[in-house]
This record gives structure tokens, sequence and C-alpha cells, in this order.
């Protein structure tokens, strides 16, 4: 079922579905159920960020029952997932694929039984599931039912929007100017104020300063005892309080990464520019101990691939795909199955360096053949083996990868040693997982970015 979900098969959903349901009608747990509406949801995406939009109407009749033409679906797919039961744990990762499938009734049913659960002294936890729902709303444009749910929420919360301040994704609400004017009318006194405080902060880090409150000034992100208050953030000298810091790069990251503009993308290669040939340790994703200490050189497009759709090299704009390092890694012989043959869309954020881990000064840094990527549809990190860290590359066919050195794979998710009790830029990891012998590398067309 997870292979037919990830290849966006309706025909193959519904056989083992048909055939699950005959031997063993048990719900499943929450964890299989996240990663089946995952699993369809970005495979959804898959298609929409190569510019193209698959009919949702016999996956929706197949996952909901609803139809708008004939008799609904004898079997449905929701009828065997967590959230059927009473608890809405994570309920936003259902929505999402629910608002993508164009589902109304199930969606609607799914809304109320969310807000019966809300009241003014309500959990966090039921708070910030009712705002992923309207985050999904507001990704897919639905902004008239994101503010409506918001009255909702407030009306059931004594008029307020309790800890929404707190929430994960709130520059994705602000970022809409009709969602925001609602936010700041019903979020209530003390969020709004919270709301405020939150997004300086954000601001600031993006700066490269941070507050100190119990000392009322504010210093360098990356040194907290130099002091920045009235202090330029670049001076004629080119001094600067925190300004060139990598925290101040990754902060930019996090903001920008997966964002559908092509404006966003420019802002963070031109970050790039400011912060080359600085080391930011990383850590394979999937290894607990290595033998090897990993750092992500930052860098524009380190590994140039020939665009033969531009006139000649060197004339692309300082905005077009190349230019800005976005790439398409469309595998072969990926994973456990032929059907996660999912492209990657990413965006080159430099090189990768390795050295054993020991304490030997006599150990240099040396490049590991591997550009560093962002997945800019999930917000993970890569490291993609090229053969050079650095250089002109021909698109194509890289095939017969040969075993990398220093026990590291050829794709590997990578994240960054500051995030490993924090959280990732992306609010799953719905990355396929590689197991690469062949893949195609090309540039990638962007049908999906907007300028």
């Amino acid at each position: 079922m997870h292979y037919a979900c990830l290849s966006y098969s309706t025909a193959a959903l519904e056989r083992h579905l048909r055939d699950l349901l005959a031997i063993n009608p048990k719900r499943f747990g929450l964890a299989s159920s996240v990663a089946l509406v995952d699993a369809l949801y970005m495979s959804i995406r898959s298609f929409e960020l190569q510019g193209d939009h698959p009919d949702t109407s016999s996956m929706l009749k197949l996952v909901t029952g609803e139809s708008g033409v004939g008799d609904a679906s004898e079997v449905t797919l929701h009828s065997i997932l967590f959230w059927v039961g009473p608890k809405k744990t994570l309920i936003g990762r259902y929505f999402r694929l629910l608002v993508k499938l164009k589902s109304r009734e199930l969606l609607h049913t799914l809304w109320s039984d969310v807000l019966n659960l809300l009241w003014a002294k309500a959990g966090v936890h039921r708070f910030h599931n009712a705002y992923s729902c309207i985050v999904a709303l507001v990704v897919e444009g639905d902004v008239a039912r994101a503010t409506t749910y918001l009255e909702e929420i407030s009306q059931r919360a004594d008029d307020a929007l309790p800890y929404i301040s707190e929430f994960k994704d709130l520059s994705v609400l602000l970022a809409n100017q009709k969602v925001c004017e609602s936010v700041s009318r019903l979020c209530g006194r003390y969020e709004h104020f919270k709301i405020l405080e939150v997004q300086l902060e954000r601001m600031e880090k993006r700066l490269g300063i941070n507050w100190l409150p119990e000392k009322s000034l504010h210093t360098s992100i990356s040194d907290l005892s130099d002091n920045a208050t009235g202090q330029p953030l670049l001076t004629m000298d080119g001094d600067s309080s925190g300004y060139e810091s990598s925290e101040r790069l990754i902060a930019e990251m996090h903001a920008l990464g997966c964002s559908g503009s092509l404006s966003d993308l420019t802002r963070l290669a031109n970050c790039l520019d400011e912060h080359g040939g600085e080391h930011i340790p990383v850590v394979q994703s999937s290894a607990e101990n290595t033998p090897l200490e990993l750092a992500w050189v930052p860098q524009r497009c380190p590994v140039d691939v020939l665009d033969s759709s531009e006139v000649r090299p060197g004339e692309h704009t300082t905005n077009s795909p190349s230019s800005l390092g976005l790439i398409r890694l469309d595998p072969e012989n990926a994973g456990l199955s032929p059907t996660d043959t999912r492209s990657l869309h990413l965006m080159q954020l430099g090189y990768l360096i390795i050295k054993p881990k020991a304490s030997s000064a006599e150990h240099e840094w040396r490049e590991s053949g591997h550009i560093v990527a962002l997945d800019r549809a999930s917000g993970q990190l890569f490291a993609v083996f090229v053969g050079k860290a650095q250089g002109l590359i021909s698109p194509g066919i890289q095939s017969n990868i040969p075993r990398i050195p220093f026990d590291l794979n050829s794709i590997m998710k990578i994240e960054l040693r500051s995030d490993l009790n924090g959280t990732h830029l992306g609010d799953n990891h719905s990355s396929p997982e590689f197991d690469i012998t062949k893949c195609y590398l090309d540039v990638d067309p962007c049908k999906d970015l907007v300028i």
C-alpha cells in the first residue's frame, strides 16, 4: 500500500486495500497512517514540482468515498486510518492531503471533530493541530475558508487564539495578508504581543543579532559577549556584529529554503555568497557512530551543471535555475522498490568536506566529492556524490556510481549538528530513502516557482 501511494496508483492501492480488508480490517496506528498519507501527499507534490497537476477525483473517491458522479467507493482508505478514532494527533498531515485531493465532506467532518476538542483551556497540542489544518488551506490558496476556521477557533477560545505565537508554521499564516489581518484581529492582546516578540526575534536572527532580555541589549548571534546594541550591522571598515555568522545563513535557509518564490531563492543564494569558505558541522541522519567528521562549506552553485537550454555557459542571468544551483535528481533502482523513483528538486548550498575523528592536527579537511543540497519540497538536507565538489559537470546519467571511500553513501541525508536536539526545516521526513546505483542529474526547469 505504501508503494502504491508513492507511485500515486489508485488501482494498485485499491487492490491492496481490498486484500487487507478481507484479511484484517483492523485500524492502523498513528505511525502507519502518517506514512501512507505522507506518501500520497509527497507523490502529488512531486507532480506539482514538475509543473503537472494529476487528476484527484479517483484517488479522492478511494481515500474518502466522496465522488462527484456515480456511487461512493465500497472501500475507503479512511476507514482504516488512525484518525477515524477520537484522537486527532498530527491531523494536519492528513488534512493537507485531503485539501490536495479537493475533499469537501470529509474535510468538513474532520474539522468539526478538531474544533470540538477546543476550549479556552485546552492543551497546546490541540490548538496547534487546528492551526496546522489552517496552514494546509493557506498553502492551497483557500484563504476564505482559512479565515473562517480562525474565527471559529477564536469563538471557542473566548475570543483568542491560544498558543498561536508558539506555532512552528506561524510564518506561513502571517505571509498571507488577509490571514495575517485575521490573526491580528482574533488572537487577543497577550498573543498579539507574543507574536510581535517571536517575529522580531526571528528577524534579528536573520540579521545576525540576538536579544538578551535580562541585560536589555543585543549581541552577535555567534558571540554573546559581543555587544551589538547601537552598533551598525556593517561598518565602513567591514566589521559586523553577527552579520557574517553562519547562524544567520542557517536562519535564512530555514526561512527561505522551501519557498516557491524565485526571488526568495535568489536571496538565499546571495546569502551563500556572503558566507563562502566557512565550515558548518553536519552529521549523517542515519548514522549514530561514524569514524568521520563532516562539514558543509557554503558556496553558491559549487557544481555548475551545463544547461543546454541556455545560449552558452556564463551567459545565464543571476536568477536563472542554473545560476542559483537548482538541480533535479531522478533516481533509478532507488530504495526498496522501482516505484519509489520520485525526483528530488534540490538547491545546491555548497560542498562536503571530511576528516577522520582524531585529536591529531595532522588530519586535514578534504573534499569528499559530494555537494550539499536542500530538498525544496521537504526541507531535508542531502549530500549528493557527483565526483567533485566544484567545477563543471555535464547533465545526464550518472551510472555505475563507484563505491565512495570513507564509508559514505552516494546520496545521504544529513543534518546540522546544531539541529540534533531541535527541529528540521520541513515538517516531516517524506524525502525518499535512496540506495542508488544510477541516477539522472540535470538543471531543474523549476516549473513550480513564481517570481
